[in-house]
């Protein structure tokens, strides 16, 4: 491992330890990513995490995001997390690291207090949202994928515990970029082709859908009826060109191709 510098000999030895453990595994692909994350989100204390696919980045927009595998969250957290996620000041807060990322073109992890470097995060008024979703401390590890996509793993500490360390980002960054199978494998096909025309409120309904979650849960998250719920499920499927929940499932993690959109 390089760069070591930021860890000590007990890090270094939980850190071998948890990379011998996954490469011993004999599981597939998406259960050896769920361990790894699980692993690491120990290793650093977090008390959540998600991995996602981030589509093409348009100066001064928010990026569309699919969430793949998290931990640690109930659904009415992560609701409240993709609401504060989707709040127009993200941008703002996001254009750091995005812009940092493809000028690098390489991996990077950073911890939350250097992305907001000025610590205009407080106040904001999407900091209402975040203590909503009980999150704040955060370190992010991004890796350009294909087509000006990207591999993002985050990983949060709830709101008012302190914030992550250098020592901390420095084993997620080292942990992360030791694995490119987790980043790189089985990516679904232009996944910016299917999340570019969506509205938020359509964004997140797939998010939730996702996760597995059923009608009557995501309905009553959002705060909708399960007829309306009904009609934005329709147009989903009619845009990705699938017929069930299952199905648009395996088109995101089987990288399926895609129609309709």
């Amino acid at each position: 491992m390089a760069n070591e510098e930021c860890l000590s000999e007990s890090d270094v030895s939980k850190m071998v330890g948890v990379l011998g453990h996954i490469a011993g595994l004999d599981e597939d692909l998406a259960t050896r990513r769920r361990i790894f994350l699980e692993r690491l989100a120990e290793l650093i204390d977090a008390d959540c995490w998600h991995w996602c696919l981030l589509g093409r980045k348009t100066p001064g927009e928010l990026p569309t995001f699919s969430v793949f595998l998290k931990g640690g969250f109930t659904e009415e957290r992560f609701t409240k997390y993709l609401a504060a996620q989707e709040h127009p000041e993200m941008a703002m807060f996001n254009a750091p690291i995005l812009a940092e990322l493809e000028e690098s073109g390489t991996h990077i992890t950073r911890l939350r207090q250097q992305i907001d470097s000025e610590n205009r995060f407080p106040k904001s008024e999407v900091y209402k949202l975040w203590r909503e979703a009980d999150l704040a401390p955060l370190i992010i590890s991004m890796r350009p994928a294909a087509n000006g996509q990207s591999s993002a793993v985050t990983l949060f500490r709830n709101f008012d515990r302190p914030l992550f360390n250098e020592g901390e980002n420095r084993i997620v960054h080292v942990m992360l970029h030791s694995v490119p199978w987790l980043h790189d494998e089985s990516w679904p096909k232009n996944p910016r082709q299917l999340m570019k025309a969506l509205s938020p409120r359509l964004h997140t309904v797939v998010n939730l859908m996702l996760q597995g979650m059923s009608r009557k849960m995501i309905a009553a998250e959002l705060g909708i009826s399960v007829h309306t719920l009904n009609g934005y499920i329709k147009e989903l499927y009619s845009r990705f060109g699938v017929h069930s929940q299952p199905e648009l499932i395996r088109r995101f993690v089987e990288g399926g191709g895609v129609t309709g959109v």
